[in-house]
């Protein structure tokens, strides 16, 4: 392509952080005066082909047909065009002919090898084990490790206090240059009938619950907010908030006797109002 295209993606199954360096990216752009679209493949959606999941100027798509990521940084960037295809140049020039996009952010990219990237940047998990890093089905990884000399920069998240990952020696002669170190700040949201705003850490106990591939990073998260957990559920990744698990998840709340909730901004996108 003649513009601009970011893949953002991992070597790895599970969460690496790719989503909230997605949408970083995105604002970061915006704020040099570029023009932003992302592409993703959608995993997850109940749709096929390509979907429209916001035009740039209002949500088009649900998150059904969306994917629960895609879907997410679509209401939080709320001008940033976003589409999901399995074919992700058709993906990419769909952004660039309707949507005037003069850079590409491709989610989850770096196993796409169709569309030629002008930077590569490959997330890993400060979480990570040692033993995470074998091959599927053994391990986690989606290819071997040493192809992480394809990128053009490595990122470690959900590092605290920068302090170098356990695994950085091990991976570190496959990384071109220096890897950057990144942390996240956290931020506590309410959400009640008055809608959706920041919000401090509150006294009563909640119940937890979460459904991402690193639900390690989200229970350290609210214990830096100094939040009293009471009951919790993990989900797997990408989980289907169908209305029979919905059943289950509030008889288990409601048996826990806490007074509140707290989850993920990726799970909220998903629960129904009638929660």
């Amino acid at each position: 392509f003649d513009i601009p295209i970011i893949s953002v993606g991992n070597t790895t199954t599970g969460g690496s952080g790719k989503t909230p360096l997605v949408i970083y990216l995105s604002k970061m752009l915006q704020k040099r005066g570029k023009q932003p679209g992302i592409v993703s493949r959608g995993y997850g959606r109940k749709s096929q082909g390509m979907v429209i999941v916001h035009d740039g100027k209002e949500l088009i798509a649900n998150v059904e047909n969306s994917g629960d990521e895609p879907y997410l940084m679509a209401s939080v960037l709320k001008t940033v065009p976003v589409v999901v295809c399995e074919d992700r140049r058709e993906g990419v020039s769909q952004l660039i002919k309707n949507n005037s996009a003069d850079v590409i952010i491709m989610d989850d990219g770096f196993q796409h090898r169709k569309v030629k990237r002008d930077l590569d940047i490959v997330t890993i998990s400060a979480n990570d084990q040692k033993e995470d890093y074998r091959l599927l089905p053994w391990g986690k990884l989606r290819e071997p490790l040493q192809n992480i000399g394809r990128a053009n920069a490595v990122i470690f998240t959900w590092t605290d206090n920068y302090n170098p990952p356990e695994l950085l020696p091990s991976i570190k002669p496959f990384i071109k240059g220096e890897p950057l170190f990144s942390t996240q700040q956290l931020t506590l949201m309410k959400y009640d009938e008055d809608g959706y705003r920041k919000s401090l850490s509150p006294e009563e106990i909640l119940f937890t619950f979460c459904g991402i591939g690193g639900p390690k990073s989200f229970f350290n998260s609210i214990a830096k907010l100094g939040i009293k957990p009471g009951g919790k559920r993990i989900f797997r990744d990408h989980q289907d908030y169908t209305e029979l698990v919905i059943k289950e998840l509030s008889a288990q709340i409601k048996s826990s006797n806490c007074k509140g909730v707290i989850t993920t901004e990726k799970d909220l996108v998903k629960l129904p109002d009638s929660f």
